[in-house]
């Protein structure tokens, strides 16, 4: 919260808080991890969660959240073993993010999940945000453009192309987060 990580004592004391709960439940370890972190940020009072989602989307722990904004940063052949054999199976999976009348971003995906993640985003009615493709300048600064403006001169403390891609993904949501109506 605010840049800080919750202590180590924080953890030692919640996990024996619900150690009869975790051992009758027996949770992932990112299922456990994320419950704890839901707590640390409501104890306290964080507005705006950034939560990322585990292995897919669809089946993941994270799809007890009502997310104003969902990311889908990229689509590759990870997991193929759990979420299908093909980009599209993967990208369905993934995109079980979305929420009806909410937006969802993507990054630059391949054409097969491209249209897999558009099918499903109009088939639940989520809006489809893809960005334009970030620019760098020589000077190794980036402009950006989310749905509501363009950003120059930005220093990222990372490097990579993949960088730009993830900043301008994180402007999109940024900027559209005040513009969703949340129930």
């Amino acid at each position: 919260v605010d840049g800080t990580a919750a202590s180590t004592e924080w953890l030692g004391a919640q996990t024996e808080r619900f150690s009869a709960l975790l051992d009758r439940v027996e949770p992932s370890f990112f299922e456990a991890t994320l419950a704890l972190s839901l707590l640390w940020f409501a104890e306290h009072d964080a507005r705006r969660w950034v939560i990322e989602v585990g292995l897919g989307g669809r089946l993941d722990a994270t799809n007890v959240l009502d997310p104003a904004v969902s990311i889908v940063t990229s689509i590759g052949w990870d997991h193929v073993d759990l979420l299908g054999p093909t980009l599209a199976d993967i990208a369905r999976e993934k995109a079980g993010i979305a929420r009806a009348g909410r937006p969802l971003v993507v990054g630059a995906l391949p054409e097969e999940a491209l249209a897999a993640v558009t099918a499903h985003a109009a088939a639940i009615g989520a809006r489809l945000i893809g960005p334009a493709g970030p620019q760098q300048a020589a000077d190794g600064t980036w402009t950006l453009t989310s749905p509501l403006r363009n950003v120059s001169n930005v220093r990222l403390p990372l490097t990579g192309a993949h960088q730009g891609v993830n900043a301008q993904l994180a402007l999109s949501a940024l900027d559209l987060l005040d513009k969703v109506q949340v129930p």
